[in-house]
């Protein structure tokens, strides 16, 4: 499993260098796009505003679900994944009926963790000019 996702890995970043310039633009900015000092314009989101927020606000919020998620995967007991493989459930239904069940209040608190660190971050949205929770205006 671990060598099919480094395949599709690899695959994606060939792809993503073979793009031509009809896609960004400008040759060699595809390559350019996989460094870690890529401009956010080399992925389409330019300016100031509502998508780099957006982009920002969604990559913050994904750390505690996949933290937790791996958290509540990696709790369940050994002995009942042994147990439910006993009862000849196959991988599939191991997972569903006897992982997910355990793991899903630790995945449940992970979303609801991105969801108050979301709205708390939200707050400073329109110091980037996206937008927020309003605006403050002087009536006039």
């Amino acid at each position: 499993m671990l060598g099919a996702q480094a395949a599709l890995l690899l695959v994606g970043l060939a792809a993503l260098l073979a793009l031509d310039a009809a896609w960004f633009g400008d040759p060699g900015l595809g390559a350019q796009a996989l460094s870690l000092g890529a401009p956010l314009s080399a992925w389409g989101i330019r300016g100031i505003g509502a998508a780099p927020a957006l982009l920002a606000l969604t990559l913050y919020a994904l750390l505690p679900i996949i933290i937790n998620t791996s958290v509540g995967l990696r709790s369940v007991p050994p002995a009942l994944l042994d147990a439910a493989q006993g009862l000849g459930m196959t991988g599939r239904q191991v997972f569903w009926q006897a992982e997910w069940p355990l793991a899903l209040p630790f995945i449940v608190e992970g979303v609801r963790s991105a969801l108050v660190l979301t709205f708390g971050i939200a707050t400073v949205a329109p110091l980037i000019g996206a937008g927020g929770l309003g605006f403050l205006f002087s009536a006039a």
